[in-house]
């Protein structure tokens, strides 16, 4: 079997494992009744106890990005004092006296090889970012869809 045709069925396999454990990866906390560590955890009472810390090692294929542009985009934004949330304006200089803030690449790293540019980066909080990479209605917000959202809710 050539190195392609290995690829494909590697890929199909790791598809149709996903779609068995999708129906219990639910974002929808209201909907999501299902718990997959109860395949896990079958002996113990779900309702006060689980079985946690198990060392495994497992082996992935990543896609590969480099650290550095997150760097430099995060010293970009310190020295000019501006180490906010580009969503909702929050700041852990602010609240927290910590220099701190999470990067998030606009175009998603799925879509393939190519060159970043610092501009193709946000600065955003934890929430804000947690938010972007959650798909609602089968897609993923933008940064200006998820401020518009927020100033919505206000």
């Amino acid at each position: 079997m050539n190195e392609i045709a290995e690829k494909n069925e590697i890929e199909n396999i790791q598809i149709d494992l996903w779609n068995l454990f999708k129906p219990y990866f639910s974002h929808d906390l209201k909907e999501n009744q299902k718990d997959y560590q109860s395949f896990f955890n079958d002996e113990l009472n779900r309702d006060f106890e689980s079985k946690e810390g198990k060392e495994l090692f497992r082996q992935h294929r990543v896609r590969e990005r480099d650290s550095s542009l997150t760097f430099e985009k995060k010293q970009s934004a310190l020295k000019n004092d501006n180490l906010k949330c580009e969503v909702c304006s929050f700041s852990f200089q602010d609240t927290f006296d910590q220099d701190y803030i999470e990067c998030h690449h606009k175009i998603p790293i799925y879509k393939g090889e190519r060159v970043t540019r610092l501009e193709d980066l946000a600065l955003v909080c934890s929430n804000c970012h947690r938010m972007l990479h959650r798909e609602i209605n089968g897609d993923f917000l933008t940064i200006e869809q998820l401020r518009q959202l927020i100033k919505k809710k206000k």
